[in-house]
């Protein structure tokens, strides 16, 4: 592959930060072993305080707040970008939001685990009495509070992967152009999961759906949008499902008609190639609104032609293309 070629094939990543979480909670837990059973050797530990060879030295209720932040770091995150590289990749224009966002969970996390560790070792004395018979093999391993400071904690790095010299090896640019080439991809996937999940929590088996599924398209959507220099049919496919949306009362519930126009945008966002298939439909009905010279190939960026038409929803200062003219599917009210 061509040194010109490489780039072309790495663009996206200069349009991407990498966020790695580095979150680490202290499990409560410790190895099982014979001498813990003591007196009560030959019976089974009650389940809410040891499986599969460890005992809980904590009560799993006090570390849930510490488990809620993280899963949320990891939506925020899923909610914008796309898991990459063991992290994810955030769109540019998305990533101050984000890192404002991770800092207040920092915060939330620090405060948490100072409220925590305050009442830690009166909590874990509590959860000793609570389990007759099994006191010393909880006190007899009970962590210092500052061994549990010390593992636990909420942080994350930013960084960017760059691929500007051609004096750099080509076996490198090739490395990074697989990644970079698969990133459309995953987004395409990751999207049609949680159309799936959508469709399965509010559509199957129902004759009507609330407003709040609405939001859960125009988040799919927004989660598209952001990433849409990715590959050359994301944008028109945005634009023309924007357009269904567009047409729907502002309330819910929606029936009839409004609830099976959701349910098809569903359908196709629950399905990757549904989506390839519907951008590629408009791309060839609007082939005399879009200059040919800016259709690239799959998995190609097309970042001149994307930043003339950076809708969604209602953010375009210029004229755009009447999406709704000769979109497929698209649904009028």
């Amino acid at each position: 592959m061509s040194y010109q070629a490489l780039t072309l094939a790495v663009q996206p990543l200069s349009r991407v930060v990498c966020i790695h979480l580095d979150v680490h909670i202290w499990s409560g837990r410790k190895k099982l072993r014979p001498e813990d059973l003591g007196r009560l050797s030959g019976t089974f530990p009650p389940p809410d305080f040891a499986s599969l060879g460890s005992k809980k030295v904590c009560d799993p209720a006090a570390l849930a707040v510490f488990h809620r932040l993280y899963r949320r770091a990891h939506r925020l995150c899923e909610r914008v970008g796309i898991h990459f590289m063991k992290g994810y990749a955030i769109p540019e224009t998305a990533i101050e939001t984000v890192l404002l966002e991770l800092d207040e969970l920092h915060e939330a996390f620090k405060v948490c685990l100072d409220e925590f560790l305050l009442t830690y070792e009166q909590d874990i004395r509590s959860w000793a009495s609570a389990h007759p018979g099994y006191e010393q093999a909880v006190l007899r391993v009970m962590d210092s509070p500052e061994t549990v400071r010390a593992r636990t904690w909420f942080a994350w790095q930013a960084f960017r992967i760059r691929c500007d010299s051609q004096e750099e090896s080509a076996l490198m640019h090739q490395g990074i152009s697989q990644l970079a080439q698969g990133m459309a991809g995953q987004l395409f996937h990751e999207v049609s999961q949680a159309a799936k999940q959508l469709f399965d929590g509010s559509f199957a088996g129902q004759e009507a759906c609330s407003r709040k599924v609405v939001q859960c398209i125009e988040a799919l959507l927004g989660k598209l949008n952001g990433l849409a220099f990715l590959d050359h049919r994301v944008m028109p496919l945005v634009h023309s499902l924007q357009q269904t949306l567009c047409q729907l009362p502002r309330r819910g519930p929606y029936r009839e008609k409004a609830y099976w126009a959701l349910r098809g945008l569903v359908n196709i966002l629950s399905d990757g190639q549904a989506m390839i298939d519907y951008g590629e439909g408009v791309l060839s009905a609007m082939g005399e609104q879009v200059d040919p010279v800016r259709q690239k190939p799959p998995g190609s960026v097309q970042n001149d032609w994307i930043e003339e038409h950076p809708v969604f929803p209602g953010i375009n200062s210029g004229s755009e293309p009447d999406w709704s003219r000769s979109a497929p599917g698209v649904v009028e009210f």
